[in-house]
């Protein structure tokens, strides 16, 4: 009881601190006008995030006497160091993400400072998050709970839950993109609130389509014939509801959402905010979908769903405890073999979303930016996020693989990427052929040798890729089922041919017409 009792009065300290340290930089940004000594805002925030984290982490320490447990040494040495970073990286990362978001009057030097701490405090968060939760891990029960339920609290897979994490990770994704795609308009156009309502529009349209494209790709799967009514329970009635409309069974498809999403979002903005650019509004919001997908791939970690085939969990040691733990569960085939666990596709997704977002938003965003066009970065997503699940769909366990034979998510990840290409492709051409009619075509008065010989190089590799892929599913049979086999690897090895050699045909129409100009330039 005396355990209890510490536990709680530390993780009331925890909240308040925290609380406090948020309503202090909420006044600061609430004052914009008010002239403000930042050595002073600091020196009051300081102290209530060491409180939040000497509070937190005396809040993991009691964990361990209230749940009578005895930990190993190494296992309080991480609950202790990596709470205490944890906490303490959480609320600077939170506070300084509202100072420099939404504080417009900070000094130009002393925001990039704080920008690059508010980055680094979110990797610590991310990182430290696992090193605490590692001392605890193997006292857990497995699988996690994935819902909350007004009963017993907490829900467990194959439990009735009444609010499940699935959606809380959608929810929270979509959230955090909507705050960050409010600050980039913000920056870009200096007013707030532009995507309030393309947000609330947006959104749920995407979830209708992600709804959408999952019946439709499992409609002979799932939902036909004498399965197409579910018995659903309300106030205490069982009544027969068509299964389609229980989006609370589960059954979302990103790529359908995705789809509905931009569509739906890209329609509402053009008709409700014609005074700003929708080519602008693409390049800084679309890739942004690449966070939200990696934040709701969270949700497949706690429904234990969505993964790979077994494989022997000491090729996956690097992995936190807590992952490791839970992916020894499946929600269809129950638990791993012995010294197995289920490959966590989830994970491996979620990483390779946030590399995208940071390859397009930063890498062709910024650095590559003289050689993009308006609306490339948006097709970007496209491409980025098709080829994820070119990869990731054959690695899949085939309870999971949507549509009879399992092609249907592969086949529209295949489409994605083409159709991202041919809108690159398309997006140039448009845009050089207006910007030839208006005669401001700024030409590049040098055209070196090396220019050509890269896109030789180019040239040849793409159609190295498309032989290649074309003859390995010459000499493979076609199975009717997503795997690696020599068929299905030849589609992808002529898929990413033909996607580079999209990429290497705009290469060489911008070296030509650049070539061109330039000779009647010179005729003239």
């Amino acid at each position: 009881m005396v355990a209890l009792i510490f536990l709680v009065i530390c993780a009331l300290a925890a909240v308040i601190c925290f609380i406090f340290s948020i309503s202090r930089t909420v006044e600061l940004v609430k004052n914009p006008t008010k002239e403000v000594s930042y050595t002073a805002y600091f020196k009051r925030a300081i102290p209530l995030v060491l409180g939040f984290m000497v509070a937190f982490t005396a809040m993991l320490i009691w964990i361990y006497p209230t749940c009578k447990i005895t930990p190993k040494v190494y296992e309080s040495i991480q609950a202790v160091i990596g709470g205490a970073i944890f906490s303490s990286s959480l609320a600077s990362a939170v506070n300084l993400f509202i100072v420099h978001y939404y504080r417009k009057e900070v000094p130009e030097a002393l925001d990039k400072h704080l920008y690059r701490i508010m980055m680094g405090a979110f990797v610590l968060t991310f990182v430290t998050f696992f090193v605490w939760t590692n001392g605890f891990a193997d006292y857990l029960k497995y699988p996690l709970p994935n819902a909350f339920s007004f009963k017993t609290f907490i829900a467990y897979p194959g439990q009735t839950g009444n609010i499940a994490f699935y959606a809380l990770c959608i929810l929270s994704g979509a959230l955090f993109v909507f705050f960050l795609c409010n600050y980039l308009m913000k920056k870009e156009y200096g007013q707030s609130n532009i995507l309030e309502s393309t947000f609330v529009v947006a959104f749920p349209a995407g979830i209708i389509g992600a709804r959408l494209f999952y019946v439709i790709g499992n409609w002979a799967k799932e939902f036909d014939y004498g399965r197409a009514f579910e018995e659903v329970e309300i106030f205490g009635n069982t009544i027969n509801v068509w299964s389609p409309l229980c989006i609370w069974r589960g059954g979302l498809t990103i790529l359908g959402g995705a789809i509905m999403g931009i569509v739906v979002g890209v329609a509402w903005f053009m008709w409700k905010r014609k005074q700003y650019s929708i080519w602008v509004a693409i390049d800084l919001i679309v890739p942004t979908i690449l966070i939200a997908q990696a934040i709701g791939r969270w949700g497949n970690f706690f429904n234990i769903e969505v993964h790979g085939f077994q494989s022997d969990a000491s090729y996956w040691q690097w992995l936190p405890r807590i992952i490791l733990n839970n992916a020894q569960h499946s929600s269809v085939a129950g638990a791993a073999e012995a010294g197995k666990i289920f490959v966590p596709l989830f994970f491996i997704e979620f990483i390779t979303n946030l590399i995208g977002y940071y390859v397009i938003a930063y890498v062709f965003g910024k650095k590559l930016r003289k050689m993009t066009e308006l609306g490339d970065l948006g097709c970007l997503y496209i491409i980025w996020y098709g080829l994820t699940r070119v990869f990731l769909e054959p690695l899949r366990d085939a309870n999971f693989n949507m549509g009879k034979d399992g092609y249907w998510s592969w086949v529209w990840s295949m489409i994605f990427v083409i159709v991202g290409c041919l809108l690159i492709l398309v997006n140039h051409v448009v845009r050089y052929y207006i910007k030839k009619k208006k005669q401001t075509l700024v030409l590049n008065s040098n055209i070196e040798k090396r220019s050509l010989i890269n896109l030789s190089w180019i040239s040849l590799l793409t159609v190295a890729l498309v032989v290649v892929g074309a003859v390995l599913m010459a000499n493979g049979t076609y199975t009717g089922t997503i795997s690696y086999s020599v068929f299905n690897v030849g589609l992808i090895v002529l898929i990413l041919g033909v996607s580079a050699l999209f990429i290497a045909g705009l290469a060489g129409f911008n070296l030509f017409t650049s070539k061109r100009y330039l000779k009647e330039q010179n005729n003239g």
